[in-house]
């Protein structure tokens, strides 16, 4: 069963080795997004790589954003647009910190995705853009941006 707790469990490779199953293991922050996050490393060190293992459902829109962090996102599963440009299984994205990344909307099969951050900067820590200009908001409003495209 996915863990329905706004709260991800943090798995950090430094407290031991783990077996981890996506679906008993991830936590869901919305209805239709599915969560599991490794350290790579100390949890509580800034400096280690950190990855999120991410599932949205089809047709999520993601506001276009930025990260303090280089990252690449691999992805596994189905499709994603980002800007003008479609990514399907087995394409990856490198990208550069600070660079404005979206907006992204995830194809008729929904998106599954592994993002490996190069270090664990505040987990979802980013700046969101929009037309009135740029939003760095706290951690626990990072989903408010995830949005279900109108019927």
């Amino acid at each position: 069963m996915t863990n329905e707790q706004n709260e991800p469990a943090i798995y950090a490779s430094n407290d031991g080795s783990v077996d981890l199953t996506y679906e008993s293991d991830a936590h869901s922050p919305r209805p239709g997004l599915k969560r599991l996050r490794v350290i790579i490393g100390e949890a509580s060190d800034p400096s280690a790589a950190d990855l999120h293992w991410a599932q949205d459902p089809p047709g999520i829109l993601w506001d276009a954003h930025s990260y303090p962090t280089d990252f690449v996102m691999v992805y596994m599963q189905g499709s994603q647009k980002v800007g003008d440009r479609w990514y399907h299984a087995g394409d990856a994205r490198v990208v550069k910190a600070g660079d404005v990344t979206g907006p992204m909307e995830a194809g008729p099969e929904g998106s599954t995705a592994l993002v490996i951050f190069a270090d664990a900067v505040p987990p979802l820590r980013a700046t969101f853009v929009k037309t009135s200009g740029t939003s760095d908001l706290p951690d626990t409003n990072y989903y408010q941006h995830a949005r279900v495209p109108e019927e």
